[in-house]
């Protein structure tokens, strides 16, 4: 059982050892954590998740994780992923993401 109390910061060593899981899909490692991420909508393409909507402590390990990835840049800010590829790369690292809608504000 994780706890959830504790956020969770992978070290270099657990990003290492994610490789396989995050490229393979399976062998993923315990649940230690959930995190909300934002989508975020475009009118031509699904929706999908930036950068900056990643909480900082796991940016570092989507973006070694994310190396070889084909999401094409939407606009000029070239920080966008498919979220199954931020579902997958965050859960070898034992974090589940739960994807929310944006509100309008």
């Amino acid at each position: 059982m994780c706890d959830m109390t504790t956020p969770y910061t992978p070290t270099q060593d657990d990003i290492d050892e994610a490789w396989p899981s995050s490229s393979r899909r399976f062998g993923y490692r315990p649940i230690r954590e959930t995190v909300n991420i934002t989508l975020e909508l475009h009118p031509h393409w699904k929706t999908f998740v930036r950068m900056n909507a990643i909480p900082e402590r796991f940016r570092e390990a989507v973006r070694q994780l994310s190396l070889g990835s084909t999401c094409p840049g939407v606009d000029e800010k070239h920080d966008a992923f498919y979220t199954h590829d931020v579902y997958r790369w965050l859960r070898a690292i034992g974090v589940v993401a739960e994807f929310v809608e944006p509100t309008d504000s």
